[in-house]
């Protein structure tokens, strides 16, 4: 059985964090309770070629700048509404794919994000389907043409 250690008078505090690409200006925005340990992932992350993370656009050139934004956050909840607040303010300037679950549970903004990649991947098997139906019909009017001009020297060696 597991013990729960409990410290008084102890509140975890979150703190808004920033990478930046000193090449590109392009920026990556987090919020953490142990910075040099999310940091530590992301690096552990890029070295291992997980191109899903987000901060390893930022982190590919090797030259970048760790910054604190804010800091002396109590609530989890308003960490990620902050550190969401700052992705908005940084504009086309952050990287970042995923955005916080701000309002809603983490449950609930899976099965939205679920629903919208299978939406994404509807429009994009259709639209795939449709290149190649459009290919099929350009090869098969190809085909004809070929067969007419065949029959049409045929019928001119008569």
């Amino acid at each position: 059985m597991t013990q729960k250690l409990v410290i008084e008078n102890f509140q975890k505090e979150y703190l808004i964090y920033k990478i930046e690409c000193n090449m590109t200006g392009k920026i990556y925005i987090g919020h953490t309770s142990n910075l040099t340990s999310r940091i530590n992932t992301h690096i552990s992350s890029f070295k291992k070629g997980i191109l899903s993370c987000s901060s390893c656009k930022i982190l590919t050139h090797n030259d970048y700048k760790i910054s604190v934004l804010r800091r002396n956050i109590y609530d989890k909840d308003e960490a990620s509404k902050c550190e969401l607040d700052f992705i908005n303010g940084y504009g086309s300037m952050s990287v970042n794919k995923n955005k916080p679950c701000v309002g809603i549970s983490k449950k609930e903004y899976q099965r939205q994000y679920q629903k919208k990649y299978k939406l994404k991947m509807q429009d994009l098997r259709e639209e795939v389907s449709s290149l190649l139906i459009d290919q099929e019909f350009d090869e098969s009017d190809s085909d004809d043409e070929s067969t007419i001009s065949c029959f049409s020297e045929y019928e001119d060696e008569k």
